[in-house]
């Protein structure tokens, strides 16, 4: 989704049912408002910077990013952005693991199989984000995506054979992979569940940690309180489903586990600065536009 003018925090892209690929542009004007925290995808995601300034935290430790730069994350690992308020822009890549194990990907697959921040040589630069260009034009009018398929397997053989990976400067003990390993057990949940309900307590359970390290654990990899993100959790979720179906607000959120609508319309005007009715239109008149 481009979100010029709608504030709204970039998350949550995601893949339309029946989709195998999902691209979308993302765009800031300069000192305009741009949210965005520590969390996970279930899908493989890679970012290809237009304008950008700022740093990428990942499990290695935390990186500097330049125009023209790309980042890529594995499903279920953790990973955030701290950007200036210059204008910066972006497209936004994600598909299934399983797009990896078709006979088209199979050769790139060993190349990222951890996240990693990679810089493009000056010679590449323009030709690879005008792949990406045809690639996102092509999502937007090509029912079934084969095009799209072929052009990010053409950035991909681009970003295997000139690709520089970026070495972490300031190693992080937040996004480690062995805290995420201590919580995966309640991570599989999140991903698997669009409204958690376990409490504190059980959620450490399953981890076989007790409440007060598990909550360390917790908020040292999401910087929030295991509460916190149960509640942006359901949000992450509503907006997904606000994108994809009619569902009504009302029916939305008791599904979501909200005490009522208008606690739910408060938490997601909240979390993404506009109340879900508005969320859902903006995001099908853009799915109108695309299909015009």
């Amino acid at each position: 989704m481009n979100t010029v003018h709608s504030g709204a925090y970039c998350e949550p892209c995601c893949i339309k049912d029946g989709h195998e690929i999902e691209i979308h542009h993302v765009s800031y004007r300069q000192k305009e408002h741009y949210q965005c925290e520590m969390h996970f995808h279930e899908v493989q995601e890679l970012i290809f910077f237009e304008q950008v300034e700022g740093t990428f935290y990942y499990h290695q430790g935390e990186t500097t990013l330049r125009p023209f730069d790309v980042v890529y994350t594995p499903a279920m690992e953790t990973h955030d952005f701290d950007l200036t308020n210059d204008a910066k822009s972006w497209y936004i890549v994600q598909f299934p693991k399983a797009l990896f194990e078709t006979e088209q990907f199979s050769g790139l697959s060993s190349l990222f199989e951890v996240g990693m921040h990679l810089r493009i040589p000056d010679a590449y630069q323009a030709q690879l984000l005008q792949i990406i260009r045809w690639a996102h034009e092509s999502f937007n009018s090509d029912k079934y995506h084969a095009k799209s398929i072929a052009l990010l397997n053409l950035a991909l053989v681009i970003l295997k054979e000139h690709g520089e990976v970026k070495n972490a400067q300031v190693p992080r003990i937040l996004s480690s992979r062995s805290l995420n390993a201590k919580i995966k057990p309640v991570m599989e949940i999140f991903r698997k569940q669009s409204s958690v309900v376990l409490s504190l307590e059980e959620a450490a359970k399953k981890c076989h940690l007790s409440p007060s390290y598990f909550s360390r654990v917790f908020k040292s990899i999401f910087r929030f309180s295991y509460s916190e993100y149960v509640v942006r959790h359901r949000l992450y979720h509503a907006a997904r489903m606000l994108g994809q179906s009619r569902v009504s607000i009302t029916h939305l959120s008791y599904d979501l586990n909200f005490s009522n609508p208008s606690h739910f319309i408060a938490q997601f005007k909240k979390q993404y600065g506009c109340t879900p009715n508005r969320y859902r239109k903006a995001i099908m008149t853009k799915y109108a536009k695309n299909e015009a």
